[in-house]
């Protein structure tokens, strides 16, 4: 008969478990050991599974975040960038497009005012002056009142020449059309987020949390959780990151009335002198507002013949209404 024998240590080695790296050992936070039913490798949430092969820990893709408390839905992951950036796409993780919403509001733009030529404006009347010294030198001229389209004779003492000369009278009454420029571009918002849900939840999270997949770039890494409205973040919840987006906005902004003040200008024209009033007077000379003319002696009456022009000054654009971002959603993210 053969005999066998089998140390006690080879006994141990047999019964004992195996041995686990760091990252799979079978420790709680507390001390106590998973044993040998239940040895498989932690979750990422600290806890053991039963060692049952067909109850999987949420893996290296997955993580373990907290529900979305009612009535708030998640979790999603979203993208933000300028409204210029084209937006990509969900993807596997988060295959669901929730929306798109924007938040910084851009409405640019301004009103302004013009207005037209005068129109409706008399000429006041001249005073014309006649010097006997060389570019109407005289120091006190003799002086008649022209009256803007009227054929005048000269005083006598006027009609010894040679030289005249006229300040341009100016104008009265009057108005301007105004003309209202609207430069206002059209609201818009200059940034953008992207919400994409629809994760797969997978086993392998305590109870209350849900395993899903990590977000991948260029989404932003934190989940959130969202609600339509203007709302505080969830009491006691891991999102503590509030944002809120607009999924609308309302533009009224439109240009106010514009006006303009009373005309100002000049009444410009010419002054002709001549022998006489009749139809086919004998021309002698003439002379333009605040220029010293040579007209000679042999002249007995005067017509001025006015071209008023003026302007006037336009009131300052005004923008009436506003651009308010509208439909709030609130966004609560992890930290």
């Amino acid at each position: 008969m053969m005999r066998y024998w089998v140390s006690l240590g080879a006994i141990i080695a047999v019964l004992s478990p195996p041995a686990f790296s760091q990252e799979e050992s079978p420790i709680f936070s507390d001390g106590f050991e998973c044993g040998v039913q239940r040895w498989s490798t932690i979750c990422s949430d600290g806890t053991c599974n039963d060692g049952d092969s067909s109850e999987p820990c949420c893996g290296e893709a997955g993580v373990c975040v907290e529900e979305a408390p009612a009535p708030w839905s998640g979790p999603v992951m979203r993208f933000e960038d300028s409204s210029a950036v084209t937006p990509p796409l969900c993807n596997s993780g988060y295959p669901t497009l929730v929306g798109d919403y924007g938040f910084t509001l851009a409405a640019g733009g301004s009103c302004s005012c013009t207005c037209d030529e005068s129109t409706g404006m008399t000429c006041n009347n001249a005073t014309l002056e006649e010097h006997g010294g060389l570019a109407c030198s005289t120091f006190t001229p003799d002086t008649q009142v022209v009256v803007p389209g009227e054929c005048a004779g000269l005083d006598f003492a006027l009609q010894t020449g040679p030289y005249y000369r006229f300040a341009d009278p100016g104008i009265t009454g009057g108005s301007c059309a105004s003309n209202v420029i609207n430069d206002l571009q059209a609201a818009e918002f200059d940034d953008q987020s992207r919400l994409c849900g629809g994760a797969t939840v997978s086993p392998g999270c305590a109870e209350n949390l849900l395993c899903v997949p990590d977000p991948t770039g260029p989404f932003d890494s934190k989940l959130c959780i969202y609600l339509s409205g203007d709302n505080p973040c969830p009491v006691a919840s891991a999102y503590t990151e509030r944002f809120l987006r607009y999924s609308s906005f309302t533009d009224t902004r439109d240009c106010g009335v514009c006006s303009c003040g009373g005309p100002f200008g000049t009444c410009g024209g010419t002054m002709t002198f001549q022998n006489g009033c009749d139809s086919s007077p004998v021309w002698v000379g003439s002379a333009s507002p605040a220029t010293c003319s040579y007209v000679g002696s042999s002249a007995t009456h005067v017509w001025y013949s006015t071209e008023p022009s003026g302007t006037c000054s336009p009131s300052s654009g005004t923008v009436t209404g506003a651009a308010i971002a509208a439909t709030p959603m609130t966004l609560c993210c992890m930290p």
